[in-house]
């Protein structure tokens, strides 16, 4: 495996990350994890396309099976993808698997959490049903 496959897979578990950021009812605007998110989402987009096109894929191929134009592609994802390569490069073998287990434990613990909300939740359906037959709703 090639540094630039470890880092666009830790920039899959990045996004996983961030997406799980936003699955607990925020008491305030999540805005931050959003944004987080979209940062993940785009680096992602990037070494994706990045990916693609190191195993042969065309800019026209990538833009026709997202329905967009291959110039719009290209404009917007070329100097991002090529930036990803660079990265990808110059990052240490060593480095990137210590993100990539480090964001394994982030992933196992979240997953941990939601098995244990998901049982509060259940928990918590059911009460809400007790509750709601005996007003009779």
């Amino acid at each position: 495996m090639t540094t630039l496959v470890l880092a666009h897979r830790a920039d899959v578990l990045r996004f996983a990350v961030a997406a799980l950021a936003l699955i607990d009812v925020p008491e305030e605007y999540p805005l931050s994890e959003l944004q987080a998110l979209e940062a993940a989402r785009e680096r992602l987009e990037a070494s994706t396309v990045s990916l693609l096109g190191q195993a042969g894929v065309s800019w026209e191929a990538m833009a026709q099976e997202l329905g967009v134009r291959r110039q719009s592609l290209h404009r917007r994802l070329h100097r991002k993808s090529l930036a990803f390569q660079v990265a990808a490069q110059q990052a240490s073998w060593d480095r990137l698997k210590n993100e990539w287990e480090s964001l394994v434990k982030v992933l196992d613990k979240v997953a941990d959490e939601l098995s244990s909300a998901d049982v509060e939740l259940a928990a918590g359906k059911v009460a809400d049903e007790l509750r709601a037959g005996r007003s009779g709703r």
